[in-house]
């Protein structure tokens, strides 16, 4: 039996709160992983996706602030493929979401877009 092995870890962080501080609606949320989904899932043959919260300082006022995100984590065998496609769809949902940034991750470096 062969042993496949796919070496290159990726996540990408989906908000659960758009950039005006608004939780989302479920179906903007099921829009934001089902598009994230199928095309990392094109490329890795699969992902798994895991309730996260997140943590930051606020740079105004020092306060820390948190908020809900979803995190889909899939393993990569071509990295070129897969570093295009993380950074397209952290642009979108960027984009989708109106926030001020999105983070996704390749074997533990994380890029914010």
């Amino acid at each position: 039996m062969k042993t496949l092995k796919l070496p290159y870890k990726t996540i990408l962080y989906i908000p659960l709160k758009d950039g005006e501080d608004h939780v989302m609606s479920q179906e903007t949320v099921d829009i934001l992983l089902d598009k994230s989904l199928r095309s990392l899932i094109a490329v890795a043959g699969g992902a798994t996706v895991i309730e996260g919260r997140g943590y930051w300082e606020n740079q105004n006022t020092g306060d820390i602030e948190h908020t809900k995100t979803m995190l889909i984590i899939c393993y990569i065998e071509d990295i070129s493929k897969g570093e295009k496609l993380l950074r397209e769809l952290a642009l979108w949902v960027k984009e989708q979401t109106n926030s001020q940034a999105i983070c996704y991750e390749i074997n533990n470096c994380l890029y914010m877009v």
